[in-house]
């Protein structure tokens, strides 16, 4: 399945202004796992390198989400999966979690983020909760993006 074609550059036409060019230069995308699921192969439709965001939505399995991890990334993406606090019920867990994303998918970055739900489902409810908790310090992430 091919959702857009951006792997490269020489078969696209020159944008009528070069700063859109610039602009667009080093783009992420996002992804849920069972939009993922449905791509054949990223490699197609992506340039080597691209940081790819996973979406965690509640509902969706941890195994889910560290199976597209690994895929993206032993296929030369740059993954950033979601942290989503009010989803995640305590400090074992959100260090499960990273020590899951990093020893099965070796990812190094993460979106941490408040979450979609209303009310939490454990101890975090804010993004900031989740640094202040050192578990991505203690880990050694490299990049944290937070909203």
């Amino acid at each position: 399945m091919a959702l857009a074609k951006f792997r490269s550059r020489s078969d696209r036409a020159e944008p009528a202004d070069p700063q859109v060019s610039d602009f667009l230069d080093g783009f992420s995308i996002e992804v849920m796992p069972r939009t993922a699921a449905k791509v054949d192969d990223f490699r197609a439709i992506l340039p080597i390198g691209t940081r790819v965001y996973i979406a965690h939505i509640e509902g969706t399995s941890i195994e889910e989400m560290v199976a597209t991890a690994r895929r993206l990334s032993s296929d030369g993406f740059r993954v950033m999966p979601h942290f989503p606090a009010r989803i995640i019920k305590d400090e074992a867990m959100l260090d499960e979690w990273v020590a899951r994303y990093q020893g099965e998918a070796g990812v190094e970055d993460a979106l941490v983020l408040a979450g979609g739900v209303a009310s939490p489902a454990g101890e975090f409810d804010s993004s900031m909760q989740l640094l202040e908790s050192g578990a991505f310090d203690r880990a050694g992430f490299k990049h944290l993006h937070v909203a």
